[in-house]
């Protein structure tokens, strides 16, 4: 599938379908002790797949999201994605490690 950029109204209309069915998802970025090089945690990188349009930017809609007040929906959206992940690891009994979210202001 080819991604197209959707436009600000698309993306606006569609932030709750996007969030309800998880179209707007954490991305895991390894963060890396180089020294020795080995992982330390990681961080919690949004990222939007919309079924029809393919991958949004996140240059496109987070400041879209931030200038309308809603960027705080997708951040809570992808916080407690990463504790239902946390919590999945716990009970798998894997070894955690630190999971940075950012959250706007």
């Amino acid at each position: 599938m080819q991604a197209r950029r959707m436009s600000e109204c698309e993306l606006l209309d569609s932030l709750d379908i996007a969030l309800q069915d998880d179209h707007i998802y954490p991305c895991y970025q390894p963060q890396i002790n180089h020294s020795t090089g080995r992982m330390v945690g990681a961080e919690a990188l949004m990222r939007w797949k919309d079924p029809e349009n393919g991958m949004q930017y996140p240059s496109d809609f987070i400041p879209l999201l931030e200038r309308n007040d809603l960027l705080y929906l997708a951040d809570v959206h992808i916080f407690k994605m990463v504790c239902i992940f946390l919590r999945k690891c716990i009970d798998q009994g894997l070894q955690l490690m630190p999971i940075s979210v950012n959250m706007s202001l």
